[in-house]
């Protein structure tokens, strides 16, 4: 299957729980970099999940980034091949609303 490099998603977490990202019918996503930024002047927490669309609900099983500190200004970068399914989705928090951006690139199929 021929894909296509692309911005898969970008984002803001805010202070609950939130679906950010849903992998649309009939695709499939080939992660290569997930990008996370603290814009604020403090450290802030960020958590993220991905969630099978078998699951449907956020869970420890399914923390891809447990609540890990990321000191002001900082950013963290995840790097390999994740694949998303269709109907996979990205949920986040962070400990502010508003300061904490994500951009995930990779390849559709």
């Amino acid at each position: 299957m021929a894909g296509t490099p692309k911005i898969l998603g970008q984002f803001v977490l805010g202070s609950g729980n939130i679906l950010f990202l849903t992998v649309p019918v009939s695709k499939r996503w080939v992660v290569s970099m997930f990008h996370v930024s603290n814009t604020d002047s403090v450290q802030r927490a960020v958590r993220l999940n991905h969630v099978l669309a078998a699951d449907g609900a956020v869970a420890v099983k399914n923390r891809i980034v447990p609540d890990s500190a990321l000191p002001n200004g900082d950013f963290m970068e995840f790097w390999g091949g994740a694949v998303l399914n269709a109907g996979d989705t990205i949920w986040g928090l962070s400990d502010a609303t508003g300061v904490i951006s994500c951009t995930l690139y990779g390849i559709e199929e």
